[in-house]
């Protein structure tokens, strides 16, 4: 009787336990960063070897306030193959951002690359303490 008792109380401790890691991961699944545009602005006026990048991103309006930050990643592909990635972040109340990278990839013994795609994650930086 005694060890059943206990069985069945660790049973329950780990549906419990599962029931709150569901809950918990439903928290933070709802709280998304969309891309919205990834945009090539033109050539930089600092330095014409560079093309100016401006991403815009959108979060859900009721989670906004949570956000201590936002962490870019910007990966850049040019025709010859070559993927760059730029980290960079901003703060929470950024919604878009802009980054100069190199318009034309110079690899030794290839021609001159230039931009072919460009893609951008983002995601959201939430303290701990906010769930």
């Amino acid at each position: 009787m005694r060890s059943t008792l206990k069985i069945l109380s660790l049973i329950i401790l780990v549906l419990a336990f599962a029931s709150q890691a569901k809950i918990n991961a439903a928290e933070t699944a709802d709280f998304s960063v969309e891309v919205l545009e990834i945009k090539d602005l033109g050539i930089s006026a600092n330095d014409d070897s560079k093309s100016i990048i401006e991403v815009r991103w959108h979060v859900n309006p009721a989670l906004v306030a949570n956000v201590a930050s936002f962490n870019l990643v910007l990966s850049v592909t040019y025709a010859d193959g070559t993927t760059t990635y730029i980290k960079r972040q901003t703060d929470g109340k950024s919604l878009s951002m802009r980054v100069e990278v190199s318009s034309v990839n110079i690899s030794k013994g290839k021609s001159a690359a230039f931009i072919k795609k460009l893609n951008a994650t983002v995601t959201a930086v939430i303290p701990e303490k906010q769930f």
